[in-house]
């Protein structure tokens, strides 16, 4: 067998020649050396199309593939493949099935054309760097062609990912811009590879234009430069960040200076950027903070937009880039533009984005057109009917007739209303099939890419019905649930299909009244179809281990968590909101604990962010009350009321990583300037905030050769020496592998200023400190039981006698070393270490600062000891009630009750 292609071919189609290979080897039995399949491109076979096209021609002797541009012969490949039975039902190669096929059933003849230009997916959510790269490669074998990156790198999605936002049992990893930057060109790499058209960009514009880098939807803590400031909206009367997000902060588009600014940026990242093929341009992602300036009332946002999408289109021109870009209709910029007009409507492609609407159907055509509501500044409310979306996309229609299409979000939150996963299937399947009466050529979907619990049919049915619009829905849901379930498919289509006709996805994204007796009821009901349908699963668990069994595996975790989540569901209908609060907990939990084994299936992060910020469940309030010390029950208002210990609430793990990091830079800096040295002590826990520390050093270049990190502890084995360097556990491998080897060589201070305790001799700790005149700051964080570094409560000391306590060899504590198995050893406690060296309380207490970070669930309560509880030895970190310079940072997370 040979598949072959023209030399210098492009590498799309060498690469369909090796899928095609290695798919064909698994599925045959050896084919003759002379049987032959042949790649090409060939636009004049597919004269004036545009969109992907491709023939397969496939006889006895082999056969050829032939399309009208490099993607398209890799799609064609794939194509083949689905046509002789193989099924890519999931991102995930373990979710393929490669059938055997006979030698003389490989006959094949037909030629396809894609119904629409547009057919992609945008990054949402959380996700590790081989969820991505396994989406990418999906991407192509369901039909697809488009990846679009949102912001400047995918930073946001994987930082959420490896910094394990919302589920406080996973062990944070650090990630930085770096490494997304690093990322990002292999995913583009692999995007190339396969064809893809590359999307990027988006977000983050008017952050940029105010000097932040902005790479997600995180706060600051500082204000702009002053001379950026008047570059703000002003809104009643000032100009300040919105919400603290530089990425959510409109502009002053009046500003000529701001304007200029934003149109430079855009500019310079096209030139940078030629493997982009769309750019996305978009202006801040909150409504309602418009300039409220007297220039800026003048007109419309629409019309200040157009504007500057022109002069783009003129610097562009002018250095000769061919950038498309890609303008959004969104929030405000939904009404279209009173004056102006795009002067050169060929390189611009409409997005409409109907982000408010509802997804209990389809959109709505036909009938007379609804008038838009009147348009005022700041005071908007954004349609959720489908009639009022559809008259939005018609007046910008009346002034736009280029290229467009379709920016849905069904899979963004929508999904999690959908049980079943079979209407949301359909209502997406409905919504392609109207694109072309709408005026748009395709669709790309803003979502999660981890949305595949109870199983990929929505995501598959967008691609197949994408590339034909007049794929039938039941046809694909055959294809899938057969291929999924095996022969007993049409049970699990019955089960889904009931828990599917009884969900909302309108009620779980905040739509409508809370407290809604029939929402309560079909909660109910959903509990007992997945009660009645769990002996069905159980006798097809494990029966093979083949895919199909892992299908209904998938099914049985799906059972349990969509009855915690009706449970909770049902509780909030019925008025019960303590009640719903602590059944949500308790499907946290479970979808918390469970996500190692189901990563790629279900974004725990995503759908928790969705249930708290629309549907209305959240962390329990009431828990505080039955608790027996009073500071349990206090609010995040009265944590900080009088705290005895400073407290700083910082909005999410990243900002409060970042403002360590930034502290760390600033008085590393302070007193290089003075031509001091600077001492710190250094922990390993909290770590996020060292690669923000590295990049501010490197890209800073800030030195370090007068600077002192005295770690705090190491582990030690049975024999009391420190645990090898090599070990996962071991700190200083740690602070080797993610600290001293990342900064340049140039800047890093040398080993000997790189300093742990030294169990066989633990008093030259305090011995050195003293040499070097002091700690300027100790950074730490604190244990289960109180403790800095590893100063564990002594009930039989006094506060005096545990403060006077200096470093030393000790048995760590069942509690801390359960703690830590958790968190490093998957609760692998016999593995820990029993014995340690640490840093004593009195090295501590002595350090001229204190900072401390605080961020997990468990943080609540132990915050509010350490702020609020007596002093003792029963829980140390009290002891710095009485310390000249400490501070808690802590997370809106944290300030939450415990």
């Amino acid at each position: 067998m040979r598949i072959c292609c023209e030399e210098h071919a492009p590498e799309p189609v060498v690469f369909a020649g090796e899928e095609l290979c290695s798919y064909l080897e698994r599925m045959t039995v050896k084919l003759a050396e002379n049987w032959e399949i042949r790649l090409s491109v060939c636009e004049e076979a597919f004269p004036g199309e545009k969109t992907d096209c491709f023939r397969v021609e496939i006889g006895e002797g082999g056969g050829s593939i032939t399309a009208n541009n490099a993607r398209s012969v890799l799609l064609g490949a794939y194509d083949y493949l689905h046509f002789l039975g193989c099924r890519f039902l999931m991102p995930q190669k373990v979710c393929e099935v490669v059938p055997h096929v006979e030698n003389d059933r490989l006959g094949a003849s037909y030629e396809k054309k894609a119904s629409f230009f547009h057919r992609g997916v945008c990054i949402e959510g959380a996700d590790s760097f081989d969820n991505i790269m396994d989406y990418i490669e999906w991407l192509p074998k369901v039909g697809y062609n488009s990846f679009f990156l949102q912001f400047k790198s995918p930073y946001a999605f994987l930082s959420r990912w490896y910094g394990h936002e919302e589920n406080p049992y996973a062990k944070k990893e650090p990630y930085s811009q770096a490494d997304a930057l690093r990322d990002l060109e292999r995913f583009e790499q692999a995007a190339k590879k396969r064809g893809l058209l590359i999307h990027k960009a988006g977000h983050g514009w008017t952050g940029e234009v105010l000097g932040y880098e902005t790479v997600s939807w995180s706060t600051e803590q500082q204000a702009p430069e002053d001379d950026r400031t008047c570059r703000m909206a002003m809104i009643d009367g000032k100009r300040a960040l919105f919400g603290g997000a530089p990425a959510n902060t409109n502009l002053c588009y009046h500003n000529g200076e701001a304007v200029d600014a934003f149109v430079s940026l855009v500019v310079d990242y096209a030139a940078k950027n030629p493997r982009m093929d769309y750019l996305h341009v978009w202006l801040a992602d909150e409504y309602n903070n418009l300039c409220e300036c007297p220039d800026c009332r003048k007109t419309t946002l629409s019309d200040q937009y157009v504007e500057i999408l022109n002069e783009i289109d003129r610097r562009l021109t002018e250095a000769g880039l061919a950038t498309r870009i890609v303008f959004l209709l969104y929030q405000e910029l939904l009404w279209p533009p009173v004056e102006k007009r795009l002067l050169h409507p060929e390189r611009f492609v409409l997005m409409f984005a109907p982000i408010s609407r509802t997804f209990q159907k389809s959109y709505e055509l036909g009938g007379p057109v609804k008038e838009l509501p009147a348009f005022v500044r700041n005071r908007v409310t954004l349609p959720t009917s489908l009639a009022e979306n559809m008259a939005f996309l018609a007046g910008w229609q009346a002034v736009f007739d280029g290229d467009g299409f379709v920016y849905d979000y069904p899979l963004g939150r929508a999904h999690y209303g959908d049980f079943g996963y079979v209407h949301i299937a359909r209502v997406i399947h409905g919504d392609i099939q109207k694109l072309g009466q709408m005026g748009l050529c395709g669709y790309i979907s803003c979502q999660e890419l981890r949305a595949a619990l109870p199983n990929a049919l929505p995501n598959y049915m967008m691609a197949y019905t994408l590339f034909d619009e007049n794929t039938a829905a039941d046809d694909v849901i055959t294809e899938y649930f057969a291929a999924c379930y095996g022969d007993d498919w049409p049970a699990v289509l019955r089960y889904l299909t009931e828990l599917s006709d009884f969900s909302d996805c309108d009620y779980v994204n905040g739509k409508g009244e809370r407290k809604d007796e029939k929402t309560a009821e079909h909660m109910d009901h959903i509990r007992e179809c997945c009660t009645a349908f769990a002996p069905e699963i159980l006798r097809h668990q494990n029966a093979d281990g083949s895919y199909v069994s892992f299908c209904w595996e998938l099914l049985e975790y799906h059972r349990n968590y969509i009855m915690l989540f009706a449970d909770a569901l049902g509780a909030l209908a019925r008025g019960e909101q303590g009640s719903a609060d602590e059944k949500w907990e308790t499907l946290r939990d479970y979808i918390c604990e469970k996500e190692p084994e189901y990563q790629p299936y279900l974004d725990v992060y995503r759908v928790l962010e969705v249930t708290k910020k629309y549907t209305g469940l959240h962390q329990g309030q009431r828990k505080g009350s039955n608790m027996r010390h009073e500071y349990n029950s206090y609010n995040r208002e009265k944590l900080l009321e009088a705290p005895k210990i400073p407290v700083a609430v910082l909005p999410d793990n990243e900002a409060v990583f970042r403002e360590i990091a930034q502290e760390m830079a600033d008085e590393i800096q302070r007193k290089n300037e003075l031509g001091e040295r600077t001492v710190f002590i250094c922990p390993v826990g909290p770590v996020g905030q060292y690669p923000y520390f590295v990049e501010l050093v490197n890209s800073g270049n800030i030195s370090l050769k007068n600077v002192w990190f005295l770690n705090m502890d190491e582990y030690l084995t049975d024999e009391k020496e420190w645990i090898a360097k090599e070990d996962s556990l071991s700190f200083r491998g740690f602070m080797e592998r993610t600290v001293y080897t990342k900064i340049r060589p140039e800047l890093v201070m040398s080993p000997e200023q790189r300093v742990f305790p030294d169990p066989k001799n633990p008093a030259a700790m305090g011995e050195l400190i003293e040499r070097l005149g002091g700690v300027d700051i100790c950074f730490g964080g604190i244990g289960i039981n109180g403790h800095l570094a590893f100063n564990e409560s002594d009930d039989a000391l006094t506060p005096e006698e545990f403060g006077n306590l200096h470093t030393r060899v000790l048995e760590i504590s069942r509690e801390t070393r359960t703690a830590n198995a958790i968190g490093d050893l998957n609760g692998a406690i016999d593995d820990m270490p029993k014995y340690c060296v640490t840093i004593g309380m009195h090295e501590i207490c002595s350090a001229r600062k204190v900072r401390l970070g605080c961020f997990r669930d468990w943080h609540r309560s132990v915050v509010r000891h350490a702020a609020y509880g007596e002093v003792s030895a029963h829980f140390p970190v009290t002891l710095l009630q009485g310390h000249a310079d400490a501070l808690i940072r802590i997370t809106e997370f944290v300030a939450e009750l415990p």
